[in-house]
């Protein structure tokens, strides 16, 4: 999706792309917890994610779309993340 949408310009070479958010804890050993931008529309990963130090933003949509969670950025599809305040320097 991020390819797709020409989203990668916003990463760099240091995008990674995980399943389960449990495959992503060894980010934490790899870049540090203020070097981690998660992005999900998950409720569950994206409170875990907050709990660790992450930046956060959350994709509302599917299932978990009616359910509040707090997340720094908020979007309603991958694509919108352009418009950011935090990627205004790209």
């Amino acid at each position: 999706k991020v390819k797709k949408l020409s989203l990668e310009k916003y990463f760099g070479k240091n995008i990674r792309i995980f399943k389960s958010y449990s495959k992503m804890q060894k980010i934490k050993d790899d870049f540090g917890k203020d070097k981690v931008l998660l992005i999900d529309d998950n409720p569950d990963v994206l409170a875990k994610a907050k709990d660790t130090g992450w930046k956060t933003i959350r994709v509302v949509r599917g299932k978990h779309k009616n359910i509040n969670i707090n997340a720094d950025y908020i979007v309603s599809n991958l694509k919108d993340i352009e418009n950011l305040s935090i990627f205004n320097n790209v």
